[in-house]
């Protein structure tokens, strides 16, 4: 039972990540785009991707390490980018606007490819930075070791 249950999360694993590549591609590369007032289906569309992504979260830890693309993700240097992933996601937007503003980056240039390469670079710098000199020293000297003094397990017997 344990071997099917792992068979159909690899199978809804790679399926997702296909699906959410493929939409991606699709989005990136049409000239359609949504309207605002297309509310109702742009909203179905995010929903749908938050589930596809909630699939491949919750297939990657049910998979019996044997899918296809979670094999991907176990690299050592897929592994790091997750370690690293929500300080560049919770400062992504203030690097940005520091550079827009305080380094020169106008509305003229700032969507060239140059630009954006090195606004990528500085987001990455600043999340490896936080991630390795702040979050992980913070989260090692809070972790306790040791039980709390005063708090024993009542024995049956």
């Amino acid at each position: 039972a344990e071997e099917l249950k792992e068979k159909k999360w690899r199978w809804r694993v790679d399926r997702s990540i296909i699906i959410i590549s493929i939409a991606i591609i699709c989005y990136f590369n049409s000239d359609f785009k949504f309207k605002i007032n297309d509310f109702a289906i742009y909203m179905t569309g995010d929903y749908l991707f938050v589930y596809l992504q909630l699939l491949v979260v919750q297939g990657l830890t049910s998979d019996g390490r044997r899918s296809f693309f979670g094999k991907i993700f176990r690299i050592k240097f897929f592994t790091f980018l997750g370690r690293i992933s929500m300080a560049v996601y919770l400062y992504h937007v203030q690097v940005f606007i520091f550079l827009d503003k305080h380094l020169g980056f106008g509305r003229e240039n700032k969507y060239q490819p140059e630009m954006v390469a090195y606004k990528f670079l500085v987001v990455l710098v600043v999340g490896i930075f936080v991630t390795l000199c702040i979050e992980e020293p913070a989260r090692r000297l809070l972790k306790t070791t040791k039980k709390p003094q005063g708090i024993h397990q009542a024995s049956i017997s």
